[in-house]
């Protein structure tokens, strides 16, 4: 039942009603009076009425619209928030809403956010990479080996043409390299594979140990001392597991918190789905200026000539093929610098 207004008014504020059963807004006005509210419509007819302490305010949500449910379930919406604030017994809410507004020292807070998102991403990913590397299981990384070699051999690679005695000679010279590791570089255990397609004379190395040599790197060396400074480059990357903190980082600090957390599936899974991710993936130039450093030792104290290494570049050079990937292309260092590093590095290799 409608009756008129008689009640004074201590408060005016004006919104929209949505009686209960219906979802029709219709101009409303809200009046209050010491302990006591109204609600009317356009015509002034009374809709709702009642003690104010019954009234239930919405939080506010910046500048948006806010709601007050009435006591018979109909909601009373404005945007006339200072009015309705001092109606709302909840500082909090009241709080909220001053904080939501605008300020100068909002844009102080804004570069603080983005500052302290740089500081993560400089200093944090590598310290979660590091732990990441640590604690992943030669089980996991050789399950990424074997999933991304099968996807490189349905999708680019092929079977090597090398004969039967080349590859024994070369997996002979592989095993030399691999039992000259100390204790603690022999931490994953490592497998040579040959192939041949479109990729070029190229070498890479995967996380779980596996070596993949193409038919035209080993036909391009001239002799054994090259190729087993390429196999010795590409253990190097393997000790040092540059591969799999290439990859942590690729995939992004989401997926170091599951791997760290133990939900190791969805990192299995964005790997094994990006199958060409290694190949994708380029070292650091002091990654490869390390593998660089370990070819060299682990030659010298395999029997190999470590010079076998400059020649190979200095092969590479007179070929035209400064640019293999990816092992040896144009984001690693330049050729002179690494050939310049590597004979400082066989100066100082004691003597036989």
């Amino acid at each position: 039942m409608s009756r008129d207004l008689t009640l004074p008014a201590r408060a005016r504020i004006s919104g929209k009603l949505m009686l209960p059963g219906s979802s029709r807004m219709i101009d409303a006005v809200l009046y209050t009076a010491p302990g006591q509210f109204t609600v009317t419509d356009d015509s002034e007819t009374v809709r709702a009425s009642g003690d104010l302490a019954q009234l239930r305010f919405e939080t506010p949500i910046g500048r948006a619209p806010r709601r007050v449910t009435l006591p018979d379930g109909a909601l009373f919406e404005t945007s006339e928030h200072a009015a309705l604030d001092a109606l709302n017994p909840s500082r909090g809410a009241k709080g909220l809403h001053g904080a939501e507004a605008f300020r100068p020292r909002l844009i102080g807070f804004v570069a603080l956010t983005l500052l302290a998102a740089f500081v993560v991403w400089r200093y944090g990913l590598a310290l979660l990479v590091s732990a990441a590397v640590w604690i992943t299981p030669p089980q996991f990384a050789r399950v990424i080996d074997d999933q991304t070699l099968a996807v490189f051999d349905r999708v680019m690679l092929q079977p090597t043409t090398l004969d039967a005695a080349e590859q024994a000679r070369l997996q002979a010279d592989f095993v030399r390299l691999a039992e000259a590791l100390a204790a603690s570089e022999a931490h994953t255990p490592l497998r040579l594979e040959f192939r041949s397609g479109p990729i070029g004379p190229n070498a890479f190395a995967m996380p779980g140990g596996t070596v993949i040599l193409t038919d035209d790197l080993v036909r391009l060396a001239d002799d054994p001392d090259m190729v087993a400074g390429v196999m010795g480059h590409e253990i190097g990357h393997v000790t040092h597991r540059h591969s799999l903190r290439q990859i942590y980082r690729a995939l992004g600090i989401a997926t170091l918190v599951g791997f760290l957390a133990g939900e190791t599936g969805p990192v299995l899974e964005a790997i094994l789905l990006e199958g060409n991710l290694l190949l994708q993936l380029a070292y650091s130039r002091e990654h490869e200026f390390e593998a660089d450093a370990f070819a060299v030792e682990i030659t010298h104290r395999a029997g190999f000539d470590p010079e076998g290494m400059i020649r190979f570049f200095e092969h590479l050079t007179e070929m035209g093929l400064v640019d293999p990937m990816p092992s040896w292309g144009s984001t690693h260092p330049p050729h002179d610098e690494r050939v310049a590093a590597i004979r400082a590095q066989i100066a100082a290799l004691p003597a036989r």
